[in-house]
């Protein structure tokens, strides 16, 4: 009953022949109206399709179409996916993937556009002869007549699209390109048009080129602001990649979205909008802006120690935090390259973050500075060996921050005498020298770094001033971590500001002094001399009286049956958290108070 145009035709009567479908339901009404056969109206809530680009609502229109048969391309489609030919990352897409194929319907290829691919099919207009034919048609090849007309649709978009990993290397000419290049290796694309477009490409590679067009398949998240809303125009909420590039740098943002971003999850950015208080909003990209800092920082610092060159050094004697950190390097080049080959993209940038922010810069520079100060061989040997872990770790980086990663790498290979090659980008990947990987050493390192942070947390909570040096009592566990904390006392003293140190099995706790547990030891920080001890007792008293009023209010709103019924799971699980964390702050005051004598 209705026209293309949404107009209604002759079947729908002489008096709606020509009127709009919105004037002919009116008039619908109205003769209901008139003739007493309307009973009532009411509003109902249904699904009604709209025009994705200028929101008009559609209108259900039988019409005839051209279609592609798919049953027979799914089908070797489906298999070198359940083969494993084919991978998708993360695995779960891959049941999407075959839950589609194996209940594939026939593709309607023709569409009603003023653009596009026109379908070559061509209609004689004296006997109805249809032809279909790669060259344009000008008379009928069954009657001859010159009157033709060819098809007024064209083809659906990922018609042409799914063609495009051997179309765009001159296919279907055999030119060197298509050779070189398909098929290739992987895909990056989104779960929205996994059927669209990946399914299509696989099914037109086997039927077109005898081969899958390529062996892995990425799916990524999609970009949320932090309420979780997609970016888009509409919203006004997305984030000019420019402006961020002008604030932080583009190897911030790249690294701050990648270690962000969970392997096929979708990534939430917290960007304050301009004209918001900058200071009271957490920014996504401050991460990766702090960390090109310390990079640069760290590197500042070996440079300016090296000089021009760090010649190799034989025969120095390695200790633990050389052995330590030459250790660690080489469990992440293997962790980093496998996370790396497994689209773990999130993962690699935290374990190169956590290793070169904490290991290499908190432990390994601090412990060095000693024996660079020392001078001669030790001196060197440690300087190159920082040098040349820095600058594989650049190697490690480069992916996701290419720029800095090159700058510092130009800088350290000339010091280290290392460059082979004109740039980052072509230098060869980092090799694993598992002779060097040692969990013992990296076990035996972990007992001091826990011994001296719990040294510093007691220092801290205490607040024994920074400059002032403590004696410390040690009781290790057993004579084999006796001997760790002997040998590398050095690093204790140094690194947790410790006046004298003392290790002693059988110790027990002195007098005015506060107590701490590491890992296989115990630790007791001799206080007298170092703080005020009735100045710190009144701040823990009175720290302990609010405490204990904000652990009392929250434990009333908790009992609230008003408050539990009618507020958010989320807001009491905060409250709850909340209370717990409050009980054990007030139970470490309560202790540190009694170190005081009370």
């Amino acid at each position: 009953i209705m026209n293309g145009d949404g107009t209604m035709n002759e079947n729908a009567g002489s008096e709606y022949n020509g009127l709009t479908r919105e004037n002919a339901r009116e008039k619908v009404v109205r003769s209901l109206k008139s003739q007493e056969l309307l009973i009532k109206i009411e509003d109902h809530s249904h699904a009604v399709g709209h025009c994705y680009r200028c929101h008009t609502v559609t209108e259900p229109y039988l019409s005839n179409q051209w279609f592609v048969r798919m049953k027979k391309l799914a089908e070797p489609a489906i298999e070198v996916v359940k083969n494993g030919k084919i991978t998708f990352y993360p695995d779960r897409w891959t049941k999407v993937y075959l839950n589609w194929m194996e209940n594939i319907r026939d593709w309607c290829i023709s569409r009603q556009l003023w653009w596009g691919h026109r379908i070559p099919v061509y209609y004689c207009g004296s006997c109805d002869n249809v032809m279909v034919s790669k060259e344009p048609v000008t008379s009928c090849d069954k009657c001859s007549s010159t009157d033709i007309k060819q098809d007024p649709d064209v083809l659906d978009t990922w018609f042409s699209s799914w063609l495009w990993p051997f179309s765009t290397f001159g296919w279907p000419e055999e030119k060197p390109e298509l050779k070189a290049f398909y098929p290739t290796n992987t895909l990056v694309t989104g779960p929205e048009i996994i059927f669209f477009w990946v399914a299509r490409m696989v099914m037109a590679g086997l039927e077109f080129m005898g081969d899958i067009p390529f062996s892995k398949v990425y799916i990524h998240g999609t970009v949320r602001d932090d309420l979780g809303r997609k970016m888009s125009k509409s919203l006004g909420n997305g984030v000019d990649p420019l402006e961020v590039v002008d604030s932080h740098g583009a190897d911030a943002l790249r690294f701050s979205i990648i270690a962000n971003t969970a392997q096929g999850q979708d990534v939430f950015i917290s960007y304050p909008c301009k004209g918001e208080k900058k200071k009271k909003d957490f920014n996504t990209f401050d991460m990766g802006r702090n960390f090109a800092n310390k990079i640069w920082n760290a590197t500042r610092f070996i440079l300016n120690l090296a000089g021009d060159k760090i010649d190799p050094v034989d025969n120095v004697n390695m200790d633990l935090a050389d052995r330590w950190i030459l250790s660690k390097y080489n469990h992440i080049i293997e962790q980093t390259t496998k996370s790396l080959d497994s689209f773990r993209f999130n993962d690699t940038a935290h374990m190169i973050y956590d290793f070169i922010w904490h290991d290499f810069c908190d432990w390994y520079l601090e412990i060095i500075k000693p024996r660079v100060a020392h001078g001669g061989e030790e001196r060197a040997f440690v300087l190159r060996n920082a040098s040349q872990i820095l600058e594989g770790s650049m190697q490690l980086l480069h992916p996701i921050m290419p720029y800095i990663t090159e700058e510092i790498w130009q800088k350290l290979v000339y010091v280290t005498g290392n460059k082979q090659n004109p740039s980052i980008m072509i230098s060869q990947w980092p090799a694993v020298n598992s002779t060097l990987i040692d969990k013992t050493i990296e076990d035996r390192m972990e007992t001091v770094k826990s011994l001296i942070g719990t040294i510093r947390n007691i220092r801290n909570e205490m607040n024994v001033p920074l400059g002032d040096k403590a004696d410390v009592v040690i009781v290790p566990a057993d004579d084999d971590t006796y001997q760790i904390f002997f040998d590398n006392s050095s690093y204790i003293i140094d690194l947790a500001s410790v006046k004298n140190l003392k290790l002693d099995i059988k110790a027990t706790r002195p007098p005015k002094s506060a107590a701490g547990i590491s890992v296989k030891s115990e630790v007791f920080v001799i206080l007298e001399g170092l703080v005020d001890f009735e100045r710190e007792k009144a701040r823990f008293k009175k720290e302990i009286d609010r405490r204990k009023k904000f652990i009392t209010g929250i434990e009333k709103k908790l009992s609230n049956q008003n408050f539990l019924s009618k507020a958010p799971k989320e807001v009491i699980h905060t409250e709850r958290r909340k209370l717990d964390n409050s009980r054990q702050e007030l139970e470490k005051l309560v202790t540190n108070l009694e170190a005081l004598g009370e």
